[in-house]
């Protein structure tokens, strides 16, 4: 329950001098604060909504063939937000 000693926004202590005094590992500190995910645009909402529909389409697709689906739909130069590892990133939130 040490962690719960730690204050973010003291004003004398860092959170590290905090963590040290306590012997708490920072990695545990940050792993437990809620962060909200980034506000999306309409597009890249958009996007968003189409793969989780090709998702329940098909739900043997991986990363790569939702991709690869997105950008056969939307043609060339659809940016790289379309490619595997935004496809995957979106697919981890």
């Amino acid at each position: 329950m040490r962690k719960a000693i730690v204050e973010k926004n003291h004003p004398l202590l860092s959170v590290r001098r905090q963590s040290e005094l306590l012997a708490v590992n920072r990695n545990r500190l940050k792993s437990e604060r809620a962060t909200e995910p980034p506000e999306l645009s309409e597009a890249d909402a958009q996007i968003t909504r189409r793969m989780d529909e090709i998702y329940l389409r098909f739900p043997e697709f991986g990363a790569r063939r939702v991709s690869l689906w997105l950008m056969r739909e939307r043609g060339p130069g659809t940016g790289n937000w379309l490619c595997v590892r935004g496809v995957t990133r979106a697919f981890r939130t």
